[in-house]
């Protein structure tokens, strides 16, 4: 992620200079560095339900989206 190979407090003062406040750019700092934790846990999720032997590729779109949607919300929660 090329984001991620700046000068934290670059990206910081760069965004006050498009006039956001503060706050919401230390927000979306955080955001950007939060990412690929986030992606990792989903990936070992995803790693994990195959191991248990479900085969995501035949599985219909329907099923496919709620399954993905369990996904989140499990790595959003070991996240937290």
């Amino acid at each position: 992620m090329p984001l991620l190979l700046f000068d934290s407090m670059k990206l910081v003062l760069g965004l006050i200079r498009f006039r956001i406040p503060y706050e919401i750019a230390f927000m979306a700092l955080l955001a950007i560095r939060f990412l690929p934790v986030f992606v990792e846990e989903f990936r070992d999720v995803i790693t994990a339900i195959q191991l248990r032997g479900i085969d995501l590729k035949k599985i219909p779109f329907r099923d496919k989206k709620d399954i993905y949607i369990c996904i989140l919300c499990l790595s959003w929660q070991v996240l937290y």
